[in-house]
């Protein structure tokens, strides 16, 4: 089976709490996008959740999510309020997934870019961006041509901070995500956090992902969500993402790119 992608105007809802159950407080890691992709993590913990042989790393469920936090306070020790827009523009999946849940989880939406471009830095009144090694002086170039104040980069780079700094900050709480606001905004358009848990649940229609999949990822990560959301999904239901290689791992659903179009079929 082939399903290509569509993130517009999913119509599957997702709903946190069964009717009559008790009221209770919601935490920073349980609201909006980021409960819905890491709120069951420790499920899985040691297990791992993402795999990435062009980068000779591997992270477990519960590391990811503490990572993703991490990352998350240390924006807002470094700034980030809820609704400002940090672009993301990476040339790995690690990096990029990280990137993207970090901003979201830090109350801020997530801008995916496929080049550092100043143009929509300055549309978007950016003021953050991570990047990578490789494009991290292209990302500094564009950063000097908008309004972008600080440039985060996954492996360093000249001018830009190390991704690192921010997990080494104090930690404090996140902000509780209003399901309305914008969590990501990509070139299919704004997903408000519902917007994202619907398309999660769209995609598993199609997929039907569990904790035995391995889903193989060829997309490079874009200006669409589609790989934010595909990521979001197989962290949500404890499946396990490889990608720059990892064909012998016993890959059940591959995410490439044919003929110009990005795919998603189960094997």
């Amino acid at each position: 089976m082939r399903v290509r992608v569509s993130l517009t105007h999913p119509t599957t809802q997702l709903c946190g709490f069964r009717a009559g159950s008790p009221a209770r407080t919601v935490t920073d890691m349980e609201s909006g996008v980021t409960g819905a992709v890491f709120g069951r993590s420790a499920l899985w913990a040691d297990r791992p959740a993402l795999i990435d042989f062009g980068e000779g790393r591997a992270v477990s469920h519960e590391t990811l999510a503490a990572t993703v936090r991490r990352a998350a306070t240390g924006l807002v020790r470094r700034g980030t309020r809820p609704g400002q827009t940090a672009a993301v523009c990476t040339d790995g999946v690690t990096g990029y997934l990280t990137a993207v849940f970090a901003v979201v989880a830090a109350g801020g939406v997530a801008l995916p870019l496929s080049v550092p471009d100043p143009a929509e830095l300055l549309a978007h009144d950016v003021r953050l961006m991570f990047t990578g090694e490789r494009l991290a002086a292209e990302a500094v170039s564009a950063a000097e041509a908008s309004r972008v104040r600080q440039v985060v980069s996954f492996g360093g780079g000249h001018g830009a901070t190390e991704f690192d700094v921010l997990l080494g900050l104090d930690p404090l709480p996140l902000p509780v995500a209003d399901a309305r606001s914008a969590a990501v905004v990509a070139e299919e358009g704004e997903l408000s956090h519902d917007g994202f848990a619907e398309a999660m649940a769209l995609l598993d229609g199609h997929v039907s992902l569990d904790e035995r999949d391995v889903v193989l990822v060829d997309w490079p990560p874009s200006g669409s969500a589609d790989l934010a959301v595909l990521g979001g999904l197989a962290f949500a239901k404890g499946a396990m993402l490889v990608t720059g290689g990892g064909r012998e791992l016993g890959v059940t659903v591959a995410a490439v790119v044919e003929c110009g179009k990005r795919g998603l079929r189960r094997i």
